[in-house]
């Protein structure tokens, strides 16, 4: 990969610049991040210009190992490149403020980018409101939600999930199945996320049966169970004293390829 650089930066050839962000990304997905950085810097002197693509790739490179500030930082150059940040790299910012739990960051991205103009999309949405979760503040997710609909952004699958995962731990049963409701109305579809939160959450309101079923309707759909799942599920049923159904669980769940973590091993013991 290094000597592929090399040609590149040493020589006459004028790559276009979607070959350099290809080389760019591959690199941001090999953790060499340095190399990602000596390319973009290869480009502003010798050529191809970098594009917003580009700084878009580098800045989630940047988040994905944790170095929030550093991408904040190289967000403020695309300016300085006659360039202007778009949906994608605030977003990306956002998100990556609201897994630090950076919350008021992430809602100063979020001012800053409809101050600009940017319209922000479902994604954008369900960032924000993940974090306000994370963070307790359920009720600012939920008006977060409101809003989105208000301004017309359709709420996706990931956006409903986050509430119904979170109200659910609050213990607000009822409004997490009337959100599950709008789903269905709305044709929404569920993923395994989606059905995990609800299993987990009819445990918690005392209704093993019905997550049971809801387990068996994620296997009709095709879904398939993560290590989340099966926790849940296994370590609910252990609780309730059915402990041969968790060990039979244990099983299927290893015999599916899926590692147990801690959770479900303490669960069995």
């Amino acid at each position: 990969m290094k000597r592929y650089l090399n040609t590149y930066l040493h020589t006459d050839i004028r790559n276009s610049v979607e070959h350099f962000n290809v080389l760019i990304d591959g690199y941001c997905r090999n953790g060499e991040i340095s190399r990602a950085v000596e390319l973009l810097e290869g480009m502003k002197t010798n050529g191809p210009a970098p594009d917003i693509v580009t700084y878009n790739t580098l800045i989630n490179g940047f988040c994905k190992i944790g170095e929030v500030f550093t991408a904040r930082k190289l967000m403020s150059e695309i300016s300085l490149v006659n360039l202007e940040p778009n949906v994608i790299t605030y977003t990306t910012l956002i998100d990556a403020y609201c897994k630090i739990q950076c919350v008021e960051d992430a809602r100063s991205m979020y001012d800053e980018m409809t101050v600009k103009g940017l319209v922000p999309d479902a994604v954008t949405y369900t960032c924000i409101m993940n974090g306000l979760c994370k963070s307790g503040k359920v009720e600012e997710a939920k008006s977060v939600f409101r809003e989105m609909e208000e301004v017309g952004v359709v709420p996706n699958h990931f956006s409903y999930g986050t509430l119904i995962d979170s109200l659910f731990k609050e213990g607000n049963e009822a409004e997490a199945f009337a959100f599950q409701g709008q789903m269905v109305v709305r044709g929404v579809g569920f993923d395994v996320v989606v059905y995990t939160a609800l299993m987990d959450g009819l445990f918690k309101a005392g209704m093993p049966n019905d997550a049971e079923n809801m387990f068996q309707v994620l296997l009709e759909e095709s879904q398939v169970p993560n290590c989340i799942t099966y926790s849940a599920l296994i370590s609910r049923l252990c609780k309730l004293g059915d402990v041969n159904k968790g060990e039979l669980m244990l099983q299927e769940m290893e015999e599916n390829c899926v590692s147990p973590n801690v959770v479900v091993y303490a669960s069995t013991a």
